[in-house]
């Protein structure tokens, strides 16, 4: 030991590293998730106040099976006009329902009539009654009771909000899920009394046109919001994400350093981590959904695919991943979607298929799983395995859904043509205006150096094509840069313009 003091205290550690037990041990750790999360938030920790699984009536049971039922049923749900939802969106109203029965249970002032079933939206059979109006004078009186049971539902849910913002301090993100849950709740109660055949999406309902503005106001108030979560302690710049696929790839080696197999379950987690992340940067990254419920023979297929857009399933073939209708979020908008995985992943994704998955003895036909052999069923499940292996090499919180916005504000940043951005947001299924106000994530001096780099470039005499360095001048670049331009310097532009026309 006296003899490493003369080391520099880095090459001593580097030197432990090496170790065969230092090896071992540091793997071990990994495979009990001894990485704590980070917390991004100073926001202090509050207790649950919802009710709990074993504190549910038989009331509170019944209605939450149906309620999930009325979302996520595949099939042709009278009353229902949406289409279902994935079990995963519905999981996360019914968390919010049950936080709410809890507020009307444990602190609303005004306890509710029926403890068994706490109300939050008041049930006004709005079609029922208008059918039995006789006369304009009682179709007036049911548009009355049905504005008042509305006006009950706002002032029971504003008791609800204003308790969520002053003691429980929640963002206005927050505050639209609540308004969304409540929505859905309004929804389910009124699904036989709304004139579907005269009015959509249950516009004749006062509660829900209620509930819905109420929605709206606290979406606007997101962005006026500063952020909750120091994004500082989760973002990374895309070559650093690049950097810790390179180190996951190097992980898989089925030997240590000092030359000791390392065993099958270790090298299986470590291929795992490796594609999980891998899919995610080789591939326009998609949400994390389209990656936890990859199927081979469903979602991920072997074969060929011609110009036409026809598949054939062959051996000799190329992997791609599959989505119909109902396999990701926006595919009622996007329809079905091909996505052909890189060449330089099939080694190691055939690899994981035909050895190593087997290792787990999955109980499923998922293409990834969890140690247990169970499958991914939540979105916290799947992304522990991403953000943990990130965090190892990076030290930052970052998520698989954060990636999406690195990839999209990296390349606006190194001045991604239109055409490319407009063919990543196809890719990534969603709009160019989604791209451009939710996942860009460059800071506002960063959007407007282009502007100002072109407009002090004219001012000095420069032609037009070298103030763009040699990015293709379209109408929508000039447009979009002089957007971004302020007041003064729009006017200054449009000066110039006119001087050289």
């Amino acid at each position: 030991m006296y003899t490493n003091a003369k080391k520099p205290i880095f090459q001593v550690a580097k030197d432990l590293k090496n170790l065969p037990l230092i090896q071992e041990l540091q793997e071990y750790r990994t495979s009990l998730d001894l990485y704590r999360d980070l917390r991004t938030t100073s926001k202090r920790r509050q207790p649950d106040y919802g009710v709990l699984a074993d504190q549910l009536t038989l009331e509170m049971t019944a209605f939450s099976e149906e309620f999930l039922m009325f979302f996520t049923d595949p099939g042709q749900v009278p009353g229902r006009q949406d289409e279902p939802v994935v079990l995963a969106t519905a999981m996360s109203r019914l968390e919010h329902l049950y936080r709410a029965w809890g507020f009307r249970l444990n602190h609303d002032p005004v306890a509710p009539e029926s403890p068994e079933l706490p109300e939050l939206v008041s049930f006004y059979p709005m079609k029922s009654e208008t059918r039995r109006a006789a006369n304009f004078e009682e179709l007036k009186q049911v548009q009355h009771a049905a504005e008042r049971a509305a006006e009950e539902t706002m002032e029971r849910v504003s008791r609800y909000t204003r308790w969520l913002r002053k003691k429980r301090q929640v963002s206005s993100a927050t505050e639209a899920n609540v308004y969304e849950m409540l929505i859905g709740v309004a929804k389910f109660l009124h699904q036989q009394e709304t004139d579907y055949l005269n009015e959509k999406d249950f516009k004749d309902i006062p509660v829900i046109r209620a509930l819905r503005k109420a929605h709206k106001a606290a979406k606007k108030r997101i962005e006026q919001e500063p952020p909750t979560i120091d994004e500082a302690k989760k973002w990374l710049e895309w070559p650093e994400f690049l950097q810790v696929v390179q180190h996951l790839e190097q992980e898989c080696q089925p030997f240590y350093q000092h030359g000791t197999r390392r065993s099958p379950s270790a090298i299986a987690a470590s291929i795992q981590r490796f594609l999980i992340v891998a899919f995610l940067a080789f591939l326009p990254p998609d949400r994390q959904r389209t990656y936890r419920e990859l199927e081979v023979g469903k979602t991920l297929l072997k074969g060929h695919l011609d110009e036409s857009g026809r598949f054939t399933e062959s051996e000799t073939g190329r992997w791609y991943i599959h989505l119909g209708y109902g396999d990701y979020k926006t595919a009622d908008t996007y329809g079905v979607q091909w996505h052909q995985v890189p060449s330089i992943l099939e080694p190691m994704l055939e690899t994981w298929l035909a050895e190593h998955r087997a290792v787990f003895e999955p109980q499923h036909n998922f293409v990834f799983t969890q140690k247990d052999g169970k499958p991914f069923t939540t979105a916290a499940s799947f992304g522990s395995v991403f953000k943990r292996a990130v965090r190892r090499h990076t030290g930052q919180a970052t998520t698989p859904h954060l990636v999406r916005h690195m990839l999209i504000t990296y390349l606006q940043l190194n001045d991604a043509s239109d055409a490319v951005m407009a063919s990543l947001a196809a890719a990534m299924h969603h709009s160019r205006q989604a791209q451009q106000q939710i996942y860009d994530r460059r800071k506002p001096h960063q959007r407007v150096q282009l502007a100002e780099s072109v407009v002090s470039d004219i001012a000095m005499g420069k032609p037009l094509t070298q103030a763009f360095r040699g990015k293709p001048i379209t109408v929508e670049s000039l447009l979009e840069g002089f957007c971004e331009l302020e007041e003064p310097q729009k006017q200054q532009f449009k000066r110039l313009i006119l001087a050289h026309t």
